[in-house]
């Protein structure tokens, strides 16, 4: 009788935690779509940050499209539980495509705070970004939200950028003729 007890105690447990699981899951997707409707109703955006630097760069790729590249570093502030979401600016809302993103289906959070770095901490140098485009100059909505250090702030920035193909400097070597 006993074990049978340990048994279905055990098989409780293991199914609150299976729920537990699939429930976290459909927050992170829930959050994952809203973020998604926000960033494809907005009409407002900035080019940059003052918290923060970012910038993106296009990649061709051998079979015709394009890879774009955002970097998101040099902290101004602390930043708590960071959350980015990347889409090209003609998403819709019905997307099944999964667009770049960070701190959203993720268990563990992230963190960048000026002149810091401890990964296993979760406290970051840099994001980086990147997915795969159809178009050839692909125009992006980047939305990042963060806490502040008491935790009591939120903030959301709307970024539109326009990426380009970083250009590549010729090296000029030095000849020593003897």
């Amino acid at each position: 009788m006993r074990r049978i007890m340990l048994l279905l105690i055990a098989l409780l447990l293991c199914g609150c935690s299976y729920q537990n699981n699939d429930s976290k899951e459909r927050d992170s997707i829930t959050k994952y779509e809203s973020y998604l409707a926000t960033l494809v109703e907005q009409d407002r955006f900035t080019d940059s940050s003052y918290y923060y630097d970012i910038e993106a760069y296009l990649n061709p790729l051998n079979d015709g499209t394009i890879r774009y590249d955002i970097i998101i570093e040099n902290p101004q502030v602390a930043m708590y539980d960071i959350e980015i979401l990347a889409v090209e600016s003609i998403a819709k809302r019905s997307d099944t495509i999964i667009y770049p993103c960070v701190g959203i289906f993720e268990e563990e959070s992230y963190t960048m705070i000026p002149f810091q770095k401890n990964e296993e901490e979760g406290y970051v140098e840099a994001f980086l970004l990147s997915g795969i485009s159809g178009v050839q100059s692909p125009v992006l909505n980047v939305l990042v939200t963060w806490t502040d250090y008491s935790k009591l702030n939120t903030y959301r920035e709307f970024i539109k950028l326009f990426p380009t193909i970083p250009e590549v400097k010729d090296e000029v070597k030095d000849v020593v003729v003897e």
